[in-house]
């Protein structure tokens, strides 16, 4: 069981038993895909809701016609009535006169008045059924438009509630998406933080080792010299040693220029530090022999 969003009731299962509102849980595709089924949803129950109001609508119209017609039919054959039976009253009156014309002046005139109120009474009812016709023909016609405002206000209330249904579901479709970009921008300043914090420390490193290696170069740099300086007094001491003798004169010559070779190469970085080194090492060893 959980607790809808919407209305704040227990419920189960993908929508709210009470308030059909999409319950959002799961990831964020299923998120996205429910609210625009219940979205669909709402469209399709406003249009169907808005088909059944017309329809209704059209079959009140239809029912006011129907009994417009209805009631013109009624008073239409009703004066038709009366139209005829005035004609058979004349008939009778003109009849009457000539079968009566030898009779009482009196009597005539008793009879026309009695036709005349009979002619009145029947103007009346008929005035009477055209005023209850009439009168009924209205009050079918408000509670027509009684029902017609009913269902407006219905349609009205709906499309209210179906608004402000939406309207929640975007805000909450806005914080979801609000509360994404902040865990990304989160993101990528941790992640930014992490690559300046990398980089300076790469940049130490560097930075230290480019140290190490120029002391190293130093050093050996110092070490060549020194040793080249050794090599030089050794070669001296030689020399003066076997100045008699031509071809140790010769061989000192050959390693002095070795060495000389090997400092300038050093010098303009042909070689590596250990490889002259190496290569004065083995001239003194050469030397010492």
């Amino acid at each position: 069981m959980v607790t809808c969003p919407n209305c704040g009731q227990k419920t189960s299962g993908d929508y709210c038993h009470l308030c059909n509102y999409p319950i959002l849980r799961g990831s964020k595709v299923r998120s996205r895909k429910l609210k625009r089924q219940a979205k669909k949803q709402a469209r399709l129950e406003a249009k169907e809701k808005a088909k059944q109001e017309a329809e209704e609508a059209k079959r009140v119209k239809e029912a006011e016609k129907q009994a417009k017609k209805q009631a013109e039919l009624e008073a239409k054959e009703k004066a038709k009535q009366e139209a005829e039976e005035a004609r058979r009253i004349k008939e009778a009156e003109e009849q009457a006169r000539k079968q009566a014309e030898l009779e009482a002046k009196e009597k005539a005139r008793q009879e026309a008045e009695e036709a005349r109120r009979i002619k009145e009474a029947e103007e009346q009812a008929r005035k009477q059924a055209e005023l209850e016709a009439k009168e009924r023909a209205e009050k079918e016609a408000e509670e027509a438009r009684r029902v017609k405002e009913a269902e407006e206000q219905a349609k009205k209330q709906a499309e209210l509630e179906a608004k402000e249904k939406a309207e929640q579901e975007a805000e909450e479709a806005r914080r979801i998406k609000e509360a994404e970009e902040q865990a990304r921008k989160q993101a990528e300043l941790e992640a930014k933080e992490r690559a300046e914090k990398e980089a300076e420390e790469a940049r130490r490193a560097k930075e230290a080792e480019e140290q190490a290696r120029k002391q190293a170069e130093l050093e050996a740099r110092e070490e060549a010299k020194r040793k080249v300086e050794e090599a030089k007094r050794e070669a001296e001491e030689a020399k003066k040693a076997r100045g008699a003798e031509e071809q140790a004169k010769k061989q000192v010559e050959e390693y002095l220029k070795q060495v000389g070779s090997i400092y300038e190469e050093l010098r303009e970085g042909k070689i590596e530090t250990k490889e002259a080194l190496e290569r004065l090492s083995d001239i003194t060893q050469r030397i010492n022999k």
